[in-house]
């Protein structure tokens, strides 16, 4: 992208009251601190990208200190989506910010950039495949099969769209209007720029790093945990079951060599138990930390 997008591309979208999302959407009413878990799982999908997987490697969740990555992506997230327009668009600026200074060298010397507009658009693709599959492997009502349902799940968040393309920085009309056809766009960009050997990329280190930390948090602040590891691996395998479901099916058998991960559908039915272990800012219910998410989901609660 040559230049950041403007302010009022982004407040078009914006709502006084609901910030930039539909708030009867499904998008809308799938926040939840949850969703850091489809953050994560992103990342692993992503991170077959060349060019994201550096940008990964070198910028951000894989970086130093993954834990505090995530956090900090989910506050800047939840005040784009939820705040009233002053506080959306601070937000929105300095997402921009980080965009602009996250960039990488591939091995052949190019340049790349987390302003790419590719990049932008095949990272905003798999945040909407990764919160459609995490919705239907948490509900406790699934009647077809699990990528059926993620299918559905995407096609009913793909309205709202354009008001995260402007919060993230893509120009409207970049990305197809039809979600199928969106969806097909997203899936030739990663297959087009497969990593040959992921391990060699960011894709272990995503989780190997993130999970380590967590663990570590935990021990140290925590001290309701008797086995550190427990919460690390129940971490691992749902970012690793939210991923498989919502990564291109050409990218699973790259991705996943063993087939479908066989346990991480109870252990996601089990959340409310791992959501006593795991860190506060991680697990299930309203956004407490973000004042202007809790307003959101209070005024939507009135409603109804």
């Amino acid at each position: 992208m040559v230049s950041l997008p403007t302010k009022d591309s982004f407040v078009a979208h914006l709502d006084a009251v609901n910030g930039l999302l539909e708030p009867h959407g499904e998008f809308a009413q799938a926040q939840n601190r949850t969703h850091s878990f489809a953050v994560l799982a992103g990342a692993y999908v992503n991170s077959f990208h060349a060019g994201i997987a550096r940008v990964l490697a070198k910028r951000t969740i894989a970086g130093v200190d993954p834990l505090k990555r995530t956090e900090q992506t989910m506050e800047i997230l939840d005040e784009v989506e939820f705040g009233e327009t002053a506080t959306a668009v601070s937000a929105a600026e300095r997402l921009w910010r980080l965009h602009a200074h996250a960039t990488a060298t591939m091995d052949d010397g190019t340049p790349v950039a987390a302003t790419d507009t590719d990049l932008l658009a095949v990272a905003l693709m798999t945040g909407f495949r990764t919160t459609a599959a995490l919705r239907v492997l948490t509900h406790p009502a699934r009647t077809k099969s699990i990528a059926a349902h993620v299918q559905d799940h995407f096609e009913a968040y793909w309205p709202e769209r354009a008001g995260m393309m402007a919060a993230v920085g893509i120009p409207q009309g970049y990305l197809p209007d039809d979600p199928i056809a969106a969806q097909q766009w997203w899936a030739d960009q990663i297959q087009h720029n497969l990593i040959a050997n992921a391990e060699q990329q960011s894709l272990e280190t995503i989780l190997d790093q993130f999970t380590s930390k967590a663990s570590d948090e935990l021990s140290d602040k925590g001290k309701r945990l008797l086995d550190k590891h427990l919460v690390s691996g129940v971490v691992t395998r749902e970012v690793v079951t939210i991923a498989y479901y919502s990564a291109p099916e050409f990218l699973q058998p790259i991705a996943f060599p063993q087939g479908p991960p066989q346990f991480g559908r109870t252990e996601l039915l089990t959340l409310p138990a791992a959501n006593r272990m795991a860190p506060e800012w991680l697990s299930g219910g309203i956004p407490r930390e973000c004042p202007q998410a809790n307003r959101v989901m209070t005024h939507l609660a009135e409603e109804e």
